[in-house]
């Protein structure tokens, strides 16, 4: 039997909100092969809208 490698995936996200510190978190564990973002556009860009309707 083949032994499988095993890729370790961290996630930041972008919404809104989110901790900045995410990715400077996720690097110092020193154990991530890969860091996903996921920016939810969609989502922002009407929160964004909202708050600058607002000014």
């Amino acid at each position: 039997m083949m032994k499988k490698e095993q890729l370790k995936i961290g996630g930041a996200s972008g919404f809104w909100g989110d901790a900045d510190r995410s990715t400077y978190q996720l690097l110092q564990t020193g154990r991530l092969d890969v860091i996903v973002y996921d920016y939810f556009a969609e989502i922002n860009m009407s929160i964004m809208t909202r708050a600058n309707a607002r000014i």
